[in-house]
């Protein structure tokens, strides 16, 4: 029996779910990777900008990549800890009504309109 658009499919749910999982495992990684690019590149801007007049400026820009990597990357694993969590929760607040909807749901819902 083929499902109307409006009538209750688990599956459809169990795959959100998955993609939520599958998401929250990546977001960490690919937040820090993505502060860590855009902190090096600004610290290393803002070094070059402002050391024009000095000598040797070029050479603590270097360490300046280096040092506004590693605060990148601490910052963005921090907002992608957060966000990864948020996306967890999510999938539980999902996984638990359909859990409700499991053991509320009669078994043969046929045979009870008919009696």
């Amino acid at each position: 029996m083929a499902l109307r658009n409006n009538e209750y499919d688990p599956h459809v749910l169990q795959g959100y779910v998955d993609k939520l999982y599958r998401e929250a495992t990546w977001i960490l990684l690919l937040r820090a990777v993505e502060w860590a690019i855009i902190l090096a590149i600004v610290t290393f801007a803002a070094i070059a900008f402002y050391g024009r007049a000095q000598s040797g400026a070029f050479d603590s820009a270097y360490n300046g990549i280096i040092w506004g990597g590693i605060l990148g990357a601490l910052v963005g694993a921090r907002l992608g800890s957060e966000r990864a969590t948020r996306l967890k929760l999510q999938a539980q607040q999902i996984l638990l009504q359909m859990e409700i909807e499991r053991n509320t749901r009669p078994a043969d819902r046929g045979r009870s309109a008919g009696a």
